[in-house]
């Protein structure tokens, strides 16, 4: 019984973790890859590969024309920003060997705790007066480079604005990162510290 207990704190610690989207963040997501999908749909009718006649929906074999570039073109655009931002999204922060893990698919932040000299919530009403460089803005999370009036440029991953933490290193760089429970990261930021 004792090690279902351990896998079920591990679970929850896991998931406590673990980042979830604020409001915003899922309306971006999701207006995004509505548009994307209204690219593909008007892409395959003018292709012909979908034809509608009295008898309903048909599906073609041969492929008439090529679509116009009018679809294909955004549709190309937002599906390599949606590749990037799969790869870039903000997923979970991992605390292991005296190390913070900010984890995205594909991509890892490594934020030694012997480098970090300060950690600070990071509240909604600061990250609204921060101006956007290189950033998702909310799009499938919050990641990428924004400017701040107090301490200039930072590297932003975090899901929930009201999730946050400001963490500053010792040789002044600044990452604003968040999950879940800010809390039991906090907690296990000062415990492993």
């Amino acid at each position: 019984m004792n090690i279902f207990k351990a896998l079920v704190n591990k679970y929850r610690k896991w998931e406590a973790l673990s980042v979830a989207y604020d409001r915003r963040a899922s309306i971006a997501t999701c207006t995004v890859l509505i548009i994307e999908i209204a690219l593909v749909v008007g892409c395959l009718f003018q292709m012909g590969v979908f034809v509608i006649s009295d008898n309903g929906l048909h599906l073609k074999s041969v492929v008439a024309v090529w679509p116009s570039p009018l679809l294909w073109l955004p549709l190309v655009l937002l599906l390599i920003v949606t590749e990037v931002a799969f790869f870039m999204a903000p997923r979970s922060i991992k605390i292991e060997d005296n190390t913070v893990f900010v984890n995205s698919t594909n991509w890892f932040r490594r934020l030694p705790l012997a480098k970090i000299e300060k950690i600070e919530r990071y509240d909604e009403g600061r990250i609204a007066v921060d101006s956007p460089l290189l950033c998702s803005y909310g799009f499938m999370g919050y990641w990428g480079r924004y400017r701040s009036p107090q301490f200039g440029i930072y590297r932003a991953c975090y899901g929930d604005r009201r999730q946050c933490l400001l963490v500053t290193m010792y040789d002044g760089r600044h990452y604003v990162i968040g999950c879940k429970d800010l809390e039991a990261l906090l907690i296990n930021l000062n415990i492993k510290k």
